[in-house]
């Protein structure tokens, strides 16, 4: 059988080889795509967010009004919608930043309590927020308990129905001809046999075990190499297994055309589970994948401008929120800006 790894002089590689070649071409690309949107997640905390943080506190304070304003009764469906729309923007915007307080917190269960037709007594000692968990509570367990009573009634009525349960004697049992099963796809881990496994790693351990090796300096590299080795065995990992037997064991021809073949459709698993990895690097956390969305890029230039395109954005935001603060005061000045939502919804143009 040819070698696994080619020598230089070998233009021709075999199915294999290419494979092996794609293999850790998929692993150096992951490998740094990882370390690269690692650093631009720092990278974000520390240039983005205090910018973000800054324009989310200047948000607050309009917050409030819209809150306010948002229990007046005046309002068409269309303004309804607008408004409470916005006011959760702003208020997931104010978790996401920690920025929510007992008075946000009060304003919003009087918010709440006004959408659920639920009156609050102001003189009560008791704050808002308690006084509306309080009754949701209360109206719950009145559900649930007129739940349990209709659970009770249904279940005397079975009884009482079982006495006739000979009129309905149907057998649902009865496999349906035209009804095919459908089996889960289970695909295999590996389609290497333990056999090879095994022989894979006596094989490469025997070249480097380091009791047999009498310089001191190869030794040392030898104990890390079967280090690695005995943690690959214990991790049923076959590719770094293939991968030492491929670099310091000299013959291999020990390997048969039917190892070949089971080795190649491993490496053709791999390849495929490396391929999803670079999604689940992106995945990790849901700021990462915000960042992988917006900011990354292999290019440096390309993700300096998404930055700084990001940050102008985040100031004008800031802009704008500042003039709103100012014009709305009633209902009679909300208006115009809720006709701006409407108008510009899913568009760029909103801040």
């Amino acid at each position: 059988m040819n070698q696994l790894t080619a020598p230089r002089n070998v233009k021709k590689q075999s199915a294999f080889q290419k494979l092996w070649q794609q293999a850790e071409h998929h692993k150096q690309h992951n490998a740094q795509f990882e370390q690269d949107l690692e650093s631009l997640v720092q990278r974000i905390q520390t240039e983005v967010h205090p910018v973000e943080r800054e324009a989310a506190q200047a948000d607050k304070p309009l917050l409030h009004i819209l809150i306010k304003l948002a229990q007046r009764k005046s309002l068409a469906q269309w303004q309804r919608f607008e408004l409470d729309d916005w006011i959760e923007e702003l208020t997931n915007q104010m978790h996401c930043f920690a920025l929510v307080d007992q008075e946000l917190v009060d304003d919003l269960a009087r918010y709440d309590a006004f959408r659920l037709g639920i009156t609050l007594e102001d003189e009560s000692n008791f704050a808002p927020s308690e006084q509306l968990a309080d009754i949701i509570n209360r109206k719950q367990q009145i559900q649930d308990d007129a739940v349990e009573e209709d659970g009770e009634e249904m279940q005397e009525s079975a009884n009482s129905d079982s006495e006739h349960e000979d009129f309905f004697d149907f057998d649902f049992d009865v496999e349906d001809d035209n009804i095919e099963a459908t089996p889960f796809d289970h695909p295999s881990t590996s389609t290497v046999t333990n056999q090879l496994f095994q022989r894979l790693f006596r094989i490469t351990a025997a070249k480097l075990h380091p009791d047999r090796e009498p310089d001191s300096t190869i030794r040392k590299n030898k104990q890390v190499l079967m280090a690695d080795l005995l943690h690959a065995r214990k991790k049923s990992d076959v590719m770094t297994i293939l991968a030492l037997h491929a670099e310091y064991v000299d013959d291999q021809s020990d390997l048969s055309k039917q190892d070949e073949k089971q080795l190649t459709q491993a490496l053709e698993n791999q390849i495929n589970e490396l391929k999803k990895e670079k999604k689940n690097i992106a995945l990790r956390s849901p700021l990462h994948w915000v960042v992988y969305q917006n900011f990354y890029s292999q290019s440096k230039k390309k993700v300096d401008s998404a930055i700084d395109k990001h940050l102008q954005r985040v100031s004008q935001d800031k802009n704008q929120t500042e003039k709103m603060k100012k014009e709305i005061r009633t209902l009679k000045t909300l208006k115009p800006w809720l006709e701006l939502r409407n108008q510009h919804l899913g568009s760029d143009l909103w801040f």
